[in-house]
């Protein structure tokens, strides 16, 4: 079928891509040197570079994206970096005002990576879920945000965000984050945060059929 073969040569180029961006490999090398355990490249660098490998629609970008990483060991207190990298801790809002998605982030003046450490991911706790990849997948908000890759084995983990893609439709996946991801987003509810990310591709949110009585 043609949207497999698309999508495999889609996911080729992006694996070729991002291997080939010094910055994303300073950062994993930061990040295995301070022994963060296993680690995922997350968020909008993989549905939106492989959607513009699909479609094209998406203009390429002349330097590097914002990456974010997802890693299983808590890092030390102080990290050992070189020499161009700094480590921003999250804010502290004790006690309020808390920003869920408020994360540690690494950078050198042009690249970042924003770090999630899958033990502390606030949704988590709300939702009782256990701090794995898999849950992380389940509860991130619309269903094109659920994928990881493995720089280590090269390999993706995929809940939803192919067929999204080839689809060209944006559920929502986890409604409780949908809705303050909405909220940072100053939009009025999920829906409106899901038709905000499915504009940005060129894509349609998804409409469930209307039973007729």
């Amino acid at each position: 079928m043609r949207t497999t073969r698309n999508y495999r040569n889609a996911v080729e180029n992006f694996i070729r891509d991002v291997h080939n961006r010094p910055a994303f490999q300073n950062i994993l090398t930061i990040l295995r040197t301070n022994k963060a355990g296993r680690v995922w490249l997350v968020g909008g660098t993989i549905y939106r570079t492989l959607a513009r490998f699909l479609y094209g629609k998406i203009p390429q970008l002349n330097g590097d994206p914002d990456y974010d990483l997802t890693y299983t060991n808590k890092l030390p207190h102080k990290l050992s970096l070189p020499s161009c990298w700094t480590f921003e801790p999250k804010p502290n809002h004790t006690p309020e005002p808390f920003d869920p998605y408020d994360k540690d982030r690494l950078t050198n003046g042009k690249a970042k990576a924003d770090l999630i450490h899958l033990e502390e991911w606030w949704i988590f706790d709300k939702l009782g879920c256990a701090p794995t990849l898999e849950s992380y997948l389940d509860t991130v908000p619309l269903d094109i945000q659920a994928i990881a890759y493995d720089p280590v084995d090269r390999v993706f983990h995929d809940a939803g965000c192919r067929d999204a893609l080839e689809s060209r439709t944006v559920r929502i996946r986890c409604p409780q984050n949908a809705a303050i991801a909405a909220q940072r987003a100053i939009l009025p509810n999920a829906h409106a945060y899901a038709e905000l990310k499915a504009r940005s591709l060129g894509f349609t949110v998804y409409q469930p059929l209307k039973r007729v009585s």
